[in-house]
């Protein structure tokens, strides 16, 4: 089940300002590049482990990184929906994914360790 992380304003607003976006016109879109970043994270790397992607976690910081970078491509590209073929991957999310994945093994190798010294 996917754990979202960045639903509240101050969010958003950072996501505007990582964008510059000047206005709120945008922010229902901006909201659902959010939403639907977290979804493609998470799916890519893993929803098992409780309180991985929450605030304070080592792997917070990055993983808003990583959400950012989605939503950002998704909300500057919303076209590309329907010519998917002509738009670049987003290497920088790719690369944040990649080092979430790390992270989230050492964690799951953590809990298991954990769980089998319980």
């Amino acid at each position: 089940m996917i754990d979202y992380q960045l639903e509240d304003d101050p969010t958003l607003e950072e996501f505007k300002e990582f964008m510059n976006v000047l206005s709120n016109d945008d922010d229902g879109i901006c909201r659902m590049c959010l939403k639907a970043a977290e979804s493609y994270v998470q799916n890519a790397i893993g929803f098992e482990l409780p309180g991985f992607y929450s605030k304070g976690s080592d792997a917070f910081d990055l993983y808003k990184q990583a959400v950012f970078a989605f939503a950002g491509t998704n909300f500057t590209n919303r076209i590309a929906y329907a010519n998917a073929q002509q738009y670049e991957s987003n290497l920088t999310g790719k690369s944040y994914i990649g080092s979430l994945r790390g992270m989230y093994l050492i964690e799951q190798e953590k809990a298991e360790k954990a769980g089998d010294q319980g």
